[in-house]
């Protein structure tokens, strides 16, 4: 479709003529041209090319003192390893040399390529231990944080703007934040799953909101994404090549947010709830007493001249409609909501009838007793990120694994079934060891992961269609991602390691954190102004 255009002789002569003219107007080349004066850096922006001021981002700092201690876990993983393929008369590979492995040292832990400088410094020291000192001094960078927040915002399906009058900047802050203080991932998840309030007061709710109004695809994704299982087909039927059926699929997604994916907003149209259940239903009437706001007794004839200047203003034309987006995006919030959760109506099973209830249930094991009493989204958090839950475990130990080796012990990572067999099972159940052990600290995993010898060998080209499987003898051979490639180029053009970097939640909070019970129409527009038109 988008070939290359047609042209005639006629055309391209005149191209070569034109481009011969331009040649004898040129200076004239000497034997021993000046560079400097031939090619100049680009014109960059100054948040590229001035580092800024003071600290720019905390990062939590690495025990050093429990590098032994990681390298003899990283020896049993190479054992596990020797073992395989000695099995499988795997030949082994020889070991990167020290340009090797700086360039994917920095690459892997940091996104980027090395400087000159960097790959200098590492390559002329002679200290046995250098290889285990730039693992850690890698995993302690602010640019560490940046390519993992750039892996989780894949996964996420993080997005500035999800809907119409969503702004995600506080929760993309807030996950990144979470990277650099090096929160444990089951802590972590957990709080992503039962986050309750505003955007702006509990960055984290923007998991749930990514979804909201999409109870069924929540409950897909979540289990997919932390437990590497796809039950997604279940929804519609039983899933046919997995034994899920779909009430076991309903009863799950009674647990995941109460009985419905709820967001309550203060709606532009009156006070309301937006309520969404599996048949798409909506629903516009909360009370009072539900409402996310202080100041409850003023609070709906404050509303009611807000959404009143905001209306004149944008009848006078004075502001665009966009405005609305922005004024959504302050009032909009998660809370827990136990409720009835139904089949669908189509549902043509022998185990249930259309609109029948649904009890909410788990699909394997049970849920944790501090969590037996809880409300149901909190139950389903306890026990997806429970230590009792193995497959939780499991599942980020494999992703975690191919991230780093570039191929799964189990392939594709989120589809863990009966009938896909892990490549090597014990050192899966090992890996999943070392993640329990570590209290699921993914920093000191990855630093486990990379300081094997295997990881330290030299790349292995893995085809992914071929008869023969991968046998990890080392790292699989891999692309850079776009954004390697966009940190590499500006770590060769620039002096600012963290530049274009998004604004943080506290900085976001004077703006976003706006009491809709006190605020008038003016100051409203005013802050509409400072920083709604970015996003709206």
């Amino acid at each position: 479709m988008f070939g290359l255009p047609h042209f005639s002789g006629r055309w391209l002569f005149a191209a070569f003529l034109c481009i011969g003219m331009s040649l004898l107007n040129a200076p004239a080349w000497s034997a021993e041209p000046d560079w400097e004066e031939a090619w100049k850096p680009p014109k960059l922006p100054e948040a590229v090319t001035v580092k800024p001021e003071g600290e720019v981002l905390k990062v939590a700092p690495i025990d050093r003192d429990a590098r032994p201690e990681i390298e003899q876990a990283a020896a049993q993983i190479d054992s596990i390893l020797q073992a395989y393929w000695k099995e499988n008369g795997t030949k082994t590979v020889a070991r990167t040399n020290d340009h090797e492995f700086v360039r994917r040292a920095y690459l892997e832990l940091a996104g980027r390529i090395p400087t000159i400088d960097e790959a200098r410094a590492f390559c002329d020291a002679t200290s046995k231990k250098k290889r285990g000192q730039l693992i850690d001094d890698l995993l302690e960078s602010p640019g560490y944080v940046s390519h993992f927040y750039n892996y989780w915002a894949d996964i996420l399906r993080l997005k500035e703007r999800p809907g119409r009058d969503m702004l995600f900047d506080p929760y993309m802050s807030w996950v990144k934040t979470s990277i650099a203080e090096n929160m444990p991932y089951d802590k972590w998840v957990n709080t992503l799953l039962t986050a309750n309030g505003r955007i702006t007061e509990n960055p984290a709710t923007g998991f749930q909101l990514r979804d909201a109004g999409m109870p069924l695809a929540y409950v897909d994704n979540t289990v997919r994404v932390f437990l590497g299982t796809q039950i997604g087909c279940a929804q519609c039927h039983d899933h046919p090549f997995d034994r899920w059926t779909q009430q076991e699929f309903y009863k799950l997604a009674a647990l995941t947010n109460g009985s419905r994916f709820s967001a309550k907003q203060v709606l532009f149209g009156g006070m309301g709830e937006a309520s969404f259940g599996p048949d798409d239903s909506f629903s516009d009437s909360a009370p009072v007493s539900d409402s996310p706001f202080k100041n409850e007794d003023d609070l709906i004839p404050n509303l009611g001249r807000l959404r009143y200047g905001m209306q004149m203003a944008i009848d006078e034309k004075k502001v665009g409609g966009g405005i609305r987006n922005f004024y959504g995006a302050q009032t909009k919030m998660i809370s827990s909501m136990d409720d009835e959760f139904r089949l669908p109506h189509d549902y043509q099973y022998d185990d249930g009838e259309p609109f029948d209830v649904v009890e909410p249930t788990v699909l394997w094991g049970k849920i944790p007793e501090y969590a037996e009493n809880a409300d149901n989204r909190t139950r389903f958090a306890a026990w997806l990120t429970s230590a009792d839950n193995r497959q939780f475990a499991r599942n980020i130990a494999n992703r975690m694994w191919k991230k780093v080796m570039g191929v799964g012990l189990v392939e594709p990572i989120d589809d863990f079934q009966e009938g896909n067999i892990p490549a090597i099972p014990e050192l899966l159940e090992h890996l999943t060891d070392e993640m329990l052990r570590l209290n699921f600290d993914l920093r000191e995993f990855v630093r486990l992961l990379v300081s094997t010898d295997t990881y330290q060998n030299v790349a292995v080209i893995y085809d992914p269609t071929a008869a023969e499987p991968h046998r990890y003898a080392g790292p699989a051979l891999k692309r850079m991602t776009a954004e390697q490639l966009w940190d590499s180029l500006l770590t060769l053009i620039a002096k600012n390691e963290w530049a274009y970097q998004r604004p943080t939640a506290q900085d976001l909070q004077t703006v976003y954190g706006l009491d809709m019970s006190v605020l008038d129409y003016e100051e409203f527009e005013q802050s509409y102004k400072k920083i709604g038109r970015a996003h709206v």
